[in-house]
């Protein structure tokens, strides 16, 4: 459910990007990215009323019978709970839907980050 990146140059140095734990930062991790749909889904019910492909499939999945439902079910829920919800956003973005691909790309953005700063740290630099 974690994530970091972690890196080693030709000198043996090692580098940490990341790895924080999921409140500070696994940033790219199952958890990261079923919490940011999560958030993104309860953003777009609130500004549009539409719920979506990725909602649908969190009640299913969670036997929830509406919305609000998650709000009791979040705060209960451990981390490996919250991270299983993760492959339910990659399947509601092949659906096309754009709360699992903003998640999706959000979760993108932040490992390449990362990752170029963990190639920066340990003297790569990149063109």
């Amino acid at each position: 459910t974690g994530s970091c990146c972690y890196g080693r140059n030709t000198r043996g140095q090692t580098v940490k990007v990341g790895g924080w734990g999921h409140h500070l930062g696994d940033r790219g991790s199952a958890y990261d990215v079923a919490h940011t749909a999560l958030r993104l889904m309860a953003r777009r019910l609130d500004h549009t009323r539409q719920f979506g492909p990725f909602g649908r499939r969190a009640l299913q999945t969670l036997l929830l019978n509406e919305p609000n439902d998650l709000i009791a079910w979040f705060q209960n829920a451990t981390k490996g709970e919250v991270a299983a919800l993760a492959p339910l956003v990659f399947a509601a973005a092949a659906d096309r839907d754009p709360v699992a691909r903003a998640a999706l790309l959000h979760a993108k953005s932040e490992l390449v980050a990362d990752a170029l700063a963990c190639a920066n740290r340990l003297g790569f630099r990149m063109k």
